[in-house]
């Protein structure tokens, strides 16, 4: 990731309208080509860095594996990033997932407080982070992507190649959750997904038709469940 940092020269204009000249960091991007068994799949803007996490995790994502003993190998080549596969799978609808434990508001005003420390967006202002918890409060992993999408597919690769299990998993987001974004969750059986942003109204449906708690607005201390509040444990209020 460090060699996706660029630094070039800038002028910073100040509050009172003088210019200084200064340097500045930014992020790169790439256009990587995913092929599946020799065959053209798609092609993707991302951050370098990762790009074996990407390519599985998109796969899972999309629901064409179940796991990374389906995946033969992967290789990457300049932008092009090869796939072959011991098994693909027909995509299914995500079957709705179980409530098994319950977390408090205090660990995930713990983790989206994390989102907003990742190195390279502190350094950048520029990606999209992707933030794994266990259901017990161990920060797991971090992706951070010019694109949220890929940032999830990073984290979702990351769960195949470590064997953790997604079921006792929770997802932060730095962006919105629309639909795609929470049928990413659901097909790599994650159950809980919370953003700093807003859900569409195709997200909160996927999340509901999934059983995913998903929160937004996670802002100031406070946030909103749109979905499955039973893995989140509230203080009852007082009348």
């Amino acid at each position: 990731m460090e060699s996706a940092v660029r630094q070039i020269k800038i002028i910073r204009v100040g509050p009172d309208g003088t210019g200084t000249a200064a340097d500045d960091e930014l992020i790169s991007e790439k256009t990587v080509s995913l092929y599946v068994d020799g065959r053209y799949d798609h092609a993707a803007v991302i951050t370098g860095g990762g790009e074996k996490l990407w390519a599985a995790g998109n796969l899972k994502c999309r629901g064409l594996i179940s796991s990374a003993d389906d995946i033969e190998d992967i290789s990457v080549n300049d932008n092009i990033i090869g796939v072959r596969l011991k098994r693909r799978r027909v995509p299914l609808k995500p079957a709705p997932l179980s409530v098994e434990w319950q977390v408090g508001p205090e660990l995930v005003r713990q983790k989206i407080a994390e989102l907003a420390q990742a190195k390279l967006y502190l350094r950048t202002g520029c990606l999209h982070v992707a933030l794994l918890s266990s259901n017990r409060g161990e920060t797991l992993f971090s992706a951070e992507d010019v694109g949220r999408r890929n940032a999830v597919d990073k984290a979702a690769g990351w769960l195949l190649y470590e064997g953790a299990d997604p079921a006792a998993s929770l997802l932060f987001i730095s962006g919105r959750m629309p639909g795609d974004m929470v049928l990413k969750a659901a097909n790599a059986g994650i159950p809980f997904i919370a953003s700093v942003s807003a859900p569409t109204t195709d997200g909160v449906a996927a999340a509901r038709a999934a059983n995913i708690t998903m929160i937004g607005f996670a802002r100031g201390g406070g946030f909103n469940i749109y979905s499955a509040d039973g893995r989140v444990e509230l203080a009852e209020k007082e009348l």
